[in-house]
């Protein structure tokens, strides 16, 4: 490892990663490419195409999710090419589009609707853990099995 306080593109994180050293095969990144297609965002968004707010019937809107998840893994898989084929990160491949100092700024293009994105799906699951919570504290049998609040 490199103990440099200022870190140079020869750094050992840097590198890219033999062949024989990645850790990531096929099966592990359509494992990610799926894992990061279901999320409470899409599923909110397939709600929102259905009656009564949305227009579409029950098949027409999984055919719009597919096509969308379809588009999403084509995308991710273009992006992730360079990095897969020779063993760099993004930092390194967004690099040779925009140099050192312009990286920075496309990697933070890329990280803040990362967050942005991350957020948004923490705020819609704690919004449906509440009603589920509330919708299961309100049943006959809540009594026995949830705490409940006398005051």
């Amino acid at each position: 490892m490199n103990d440099n306080k200022n870190p140079t593109p020869e750094a050992d994180s840097l590198q890219p990663t033999s062949a024989t050293a990645r850790v990531f095969s096929l099966g592990s990144y359509v494992l990610m490419w799926w894992s990061s297609l279901i999320v409470v965002q899409a599923f909110a968004l397939g709600q929102g195409f259905l009656p009564p707010v949305g227009r579409l019937n029950l098949t027409q809107a999984i055919v719009v999710m597919v096509v969308a998840a379809v588009a999403s893994i084509v995308m991710f898989s273009l992006n992730g090419e360079p990095g897969l084929r020779y063993g760099i990160p993004y930092s390194i491949q967004s690099r040779t589009s925009f140099g050192v100092r312009g990286s920075k700024f496309a990697e933070l293009l890329r990280a803040v609707p990362a967050i942005i994105w991350c957020g948004i799906g923490t705020w819609i699951g704690v919004t449906w853990s509440t009603v589920i919570d509330q919708a299961l504290a309100t049943t006959p049998w809540a009594s026995r099995c949830l705490p409940v609040k006398t005051s």
